[in-house]
Formats: C-alpha cells, structure tokens, sequence
C-alpha cells in the first residue's frame, strides 16, 4: 500500500512532506486545527483589532490568514515579554 494521500481540496497524490509545499497543507480539519490555537491565542494575548480579524477567518482560505494571525500572536507575545522585562 502507499504512503501518498489525495489532497482533500484538490485530490493531487502526494506523501506528508510534499503536504508541507502544496499549499493546501492537505486537509481542512488540520487547518481549522490551526486557527482555532491562533484565535486562542490571540483570546489570551492580543487586542480587539486581533481578535476581530481572527473571528474573520475562514478555514477554507485561512493560509494566508492564518500565517497573518500567527504573526500578530507572536509580535503580540513578543512586545508582552518586553514590557514585562521593562519592569
């Protein structure tokens, strides 16, 4: 039997590091997965503005948006741990 898998968006066979490079990342349910840490994160971390664009996301397009919200969490987290040390 094969390692490869269909893509469930597209159906292209492929193994789980070529997933990685697609641009599909292969499923849906791993990328709502995804987004829900990010939303959770930005719940914790992250001002209304965040938290607005993160309730925005749809996991059907959310690779872009997910990067975008991943990014804001950690400059987020990063400017908290500044602040932090300032004190």
């Amino acid at each position: 039997m094969s390692d490869n898998s269909p893509c469930k968006r597209c159906g292209k066979l492929m193994d789980e590091a070529e997933e990685w490079n697609h641009g599909h990342l292969a499923c849906i349910e791993y990328l709502q997965q995804r987004v829900k840490r990010y939303k959770q994160t930005l719940e914790e971390f992250c001002g209304a503005g965040e938290r607005a664009m993160a309730e925005s996301i749809d996991a059907e397009d959310c690779t872009m948006n997910a990067k975008w919200v991943r990014d804001r969490a950690i400059i987020s987290l990063m400017a908290l741990a500044e602040e932090e040390e300032a004190r």
